[in-house]
This record gives structure tokens, sequence and C-alpha cells, in this order.
């Protein structure tokens, strides 16, 4: 079994980087993490959980709901309903209803309730945002995602693979060791239904990731 650290000792340099805000947007559920420049580190909640639901709805007047809201909304209109945009990744537009939507809008209506959230709880927006994707996702597939963060007021957006990013709280956050040369399988928090993927601590490039299944 993983040994605890001891509280980890920020640098300087990071904790001069003011709030940081990490996201990963999962097929079901989106998780975001807010780091206070001292090093601690918490999860958003949304409607009280850290888990909130990737769905989207357009309601009547044209107005994107996302999460919670959209789930209760979609018992009128059903068709109006995006449960998972992530698996639409790939088609261009998410038709709601009558009305075809890019897809990256709609993504970036579930990263816009994490922005709102996120400069809510620290009182102004986070300095470094980081952004996950999956480790088998090509270079169009991670502009979308990229593209809909900064429609949602994310601006400029550091990529991670998931199971880097795991991997990195797990250690840096949870402060759990992981010597050089170590491989641990990572789980991201919205991704709980999927398998492990495993992930490698070296020299020269830090945590980096194994394999994709």
């Amino acid at each position: 079994m993983p040994v605890p650290l001891a509280p980890v000792a920020y640098s300087a340099d990071v904790q001069g980087a003011g709030f940081q805000l990490g996201v990963d947007f999962g097929t079901s559920h989106t998780v975001a993490v807010l780091r206070w420049p001292d090093g601690r580190a918490k999860p958003l909640l949304f409607d009280g959980s850290p888990l909130l639901p990737s769905a989207v709805y357009l309601d009547a007047t044209g107005q994107l709901l996302v999460g919670r809201d959209a789930l209760d909304s979609a018992r009128l209109e059903p068709s109006r309903l995006e449960p998972n945009p992530k698996r639409r990744i790939d088609e261009g537009s998410v038709l709601l209803g009558d009305h075809a939507l890019p897809v990256a809008d709609v993504i970036a209506a579930v990263l816009g309730v994490v922005r709102t959230e996120a400069i809510r709880t620290a009182g102004k927006r986070p300095a470094v945002v980081t952004l996950t994707c999956p480790a088998a996702w090509g270079a169009p597939r991670r502009r979308v995602l990229l593209d809909a963060a900064v429609r949602a007021g994310l601006g400029d957006v550091r990529m991670v693979e998931e199971p880097v990013a795991a991997a990195t709280y797990f250690a840096q956050v949870l402060g759990y060791r992981m010597p050089i040369g170590c491989r641990r399988f990572a789980l991201c928090p919205s991704r709980m239904r999927q398998p492990a993927r495993p992930a490698s601590r070296n020299i020269a490039n830090g945590t980096s990731c194994l394999r994709s299944e």
C-alpha cells in the first residue's frame, strides 16, 4: 500500500502562481479541483456534489442548462438533452431539439459552469487552468476541447492526459510517494466505470502515460 507523506512543501513559484484550477471533463460527469496559493486543494461543489453531470439541455428560450438542471428539464422534452457531450467530440455539431449547435459550444456550457463556480469560490479567476483529455485523443479532438475552453472563458489552458493528471494529483495533492521508475494505475474521478490507465514516473519527463486502453 502507498505510504502517505508529510504535507507537501510547495515551492515559491507554485505559491506565487495564485489559484490553480484543474478540470476533468468526463463522459458522464465533470470534476474540478481548485488549489489555493498555499497549496491547499479541494474539489469544487455543484449542488453540493463534487460530480457535475456533463449533460446539457437547450431550453425554449435558447439558454443552455447544465448538470442537474439539464437532467431535470429533460423530463419535459428529452430531445433537447445531450447527456454525454464528450461522445460527440467528432461530430462537429449536436442536435438539441430542432437546433444544431457546435459541439464546442455544448462542451463550453459545461466548462462555463466550472469557471463560474471557481471564480465564486476563489473570489477571482484562477491564474492557471489545467484541462485533462484522454491519452488516446489525437490533435483534432484536443483542438475542439481547447476551443470549448476558450469559449467558456477559461483562457489559455494547459492540457494534460488523464492518467498523468490523476497520478500527479495522487502524488502532489494526496501526498503519496511515487518513486522514480514506479508504475501506478491511475483512475480519474469522472471515469469511475472506465479501466484504470497505467502511468510511470521517470527523472527526465516526470509522470507520463504508458498506455491507453
